[in-house]
């Protein structure tokens, strides 16, 4: 069988809708692909974008996560393909080609770095989901967390304390590390919340003090955003409408709302737009730099195909 014509680029999806000629010699197909790829910014002391973005990743591509170093000068990320998530890390001007750190039947799922060499994720390669830790230049990961149990999560800015959401509990774990990135102490989190809501930590403040939490309702629809000071047990809501929220400065946090980034004060400042996505895309992921000076914004299109095959003769 071999193919004759197709619009919509290279094939890289499954079949959907079938059609076979009337003499049975060729056979037309549509297809669906969602390609992510992913926008490197530069932000400035306030949390505005410098200059115009440059792309990380090209093409029929699924990047469904990443996080640029403190300093900007690497980038890691994961790509999808069906039910397989790695991870690849790669400077954000290509000078050099990007590397990947896993390659195996796992799902490696929300990299962050723990410094300029150390990268934090979670997957279920131990056979449930759990956290670990694996170096920037390779080699095999190694558990972090030895009770597990868990999924969303974000690293304060010093290293040494790690917020992560429950995945059987509507709870959060704050989860403290030692030099190597390992677990040394764990405990629940405890805060008023409104009920039926499963909040997932978001970000934490610059100055180490806060943490903003985002949660949906467990039995129906509705949002929920609040930013939550671990040392008070205080939490100051903020407006649901926006979502993958990032503190930028000690006052000031970026979100998702529709195209567009926006930047307002915390919790209810008037927004301002900093970046727009290309048309005909939508957003998928905010990934801020723990400097808070370097942003990746990942733009998501679906795409379709048509193909024709014609059937050889025999």
């Amino acid at each position: 069988m071999r193919s004759t014509g197709a619009l919509g680029g290279a094939l890289q999806a499954l079949p959907g809708l079938l059609s076979i000629g009337p003499r049975g010699r060729w056979i037309a197909f549509d297809t669906s692909v969602l390609e992510e790829n992913v926008q490197f910014l530069r932000l400035d002391e306030e949390g505005r974008v410098e200059d115009e973005p440059t792309w990380l990743t090209r093409g029929t591509r699924s990047v469904v996560w990443s996080e640029p170093t403190p300093g900007g000068e690497q980038v890691v990320w994961v790509e999808q393909h069906r039910s397989v998530e790695d991870l690849w890390v790669g400077p954000p001007d290509g000078s050099e080609p990007p590397r990947r750190l896993t390659n195996d039947p796992y799902r490696d799922r929300m990299p962050k770095w723990l410094d300029d060499h150390r990268i934090i994720f979670y997957s279920n390669r131990g056979g449930r989901w759990d956290l670990w830790l694996i170096h920037a230049d390779g080699g095999d990961p190694m558990q972090v967390d030895p009770e597990g149990d868990t999924s969303t999560f974000d690293i304060s800015p010093d290293g040494t304390l790690l917020a992560s959401s429950l995945r059987s509990k509507a709870e959060v774990a704050l989860l403290t590390l030692d030099e190597d990135g390992h677990e040394r102490t764990r405990k629940r989190a405890l805060f008023d919340r409104p009920p039926n809501i499963k909040p997932r930590p978001s970000s934490w403040s610059p100055d180490g003090t806060r943490l903003l939490l985002e949660g949906a309702s467990t039995v129906g629809a509705g949002r929920w955003v609040g930013a939550w000071t671990p040392h008070t047990g205080e939490v100051e809501e903020g407006d649901p409408s926006l979502s993958m929220l990032r503190w930028v400065t000690d006052e000031a946090v970026l979100g998702w709302q529709t195209t567009r980034v926006l930047r307002f004060d915390w919790p209810g400042g008037d927004p301002e737009v900093v970046h727009e996505l290309p048309e005909g895309t939508s957003l998928g992921w905010l990934g801020l730099s723990r400097d808070r000076r370097f942003l990746t914004v990942h733009a998501a299109r679906d795409t379709t195909g048509i193909w024709r095959w014609e059937l050889a003769e025999r």
